[in-house]
């Protein structure tokens, strides 16, 4: 019986040197002080040889490409590139952002100012009602753009309107922006 024994642990290390070559001693388990082999050693034996099988296999394809392989991944690469910049031209060609209206508005400090907006058009598709709107004027609560007395006489005697918008052309590309200037023409260059 002990002959069987002996065998068989032959045949085991003949068949782990034949598959691992210098490295044997990893398949059987064997560190070299303990021959007893325990199932978390049969388990990461197999998991490396599993993805060391895998690199290998890698390897060996890209020796295999040759350089028609690499150009054809280029050209299409560069292919690809151009198909979607000719997209984005297309679609984007009749795109605008423009100023409703008259850039520069003169009015009387009594009065009130209805604003005309702005139109976005940005891949085919009108995008006006997303603007953000800064301006250094009060807004009653029908939309319309005043200046009050205090405004009037301690700010600035420049007055505007400025558009931007937040999308991917007019808004972080190109940062895109409008602005509609407001003078007061009752009032004089010191603010009185």
């Amino acid at each position: 019986m002990a002959d069987n024994q002996k065998i068989s642990k032959k045949t085991t290390k003949a068949s782990a040197k034949h598959y691992w070559g210098k490295n044997a001693h990893l398949a059987s388990g064997n560190t070299g002080s303990s021959n007893k082999k325990t199932n978390s050693t049969r388990k990461k034996v197999v998991v490396g040889a599993t993805i060391g099988t895998a690199a290998v296999a890698t390897v060996k394809s890209a020796r295999k490409s040759n350089g028609k392989t690499i150009i054809s991944v280029i050209i299409c690469f560069i292919l690809a590139l151009a198909i979607g910049a000719s997209i984005c031209f297309v679609m984007g060609k009749n795109d605008e952002f423009t100023l409703l209206g008259e850039e520069i508005i003169y009015m009387s400090s009594t009065d009130t100012y209805k604003d005309d907006g702005v139109k976005i058009v940005e891949y085919g598709i009108d995008i006006s009602n997303k603007a953000i709107v800064t301006t250094n004027l009060k807004i009653n609560e029908s939309g319309e753009y005043y200046a009050d007395e205090d405004l009037l006489n301690s700010g600035p005697n420049q007055f505007y309107i400025c558009y931007k918008v937040k999308s991917i052309k007019f808004g972080f590309v190109y940062n895109v922006q409008k602005i509609r200037l407001i003078t007061f023409t009752d009032i004089s260059e010191g603010g009185e």
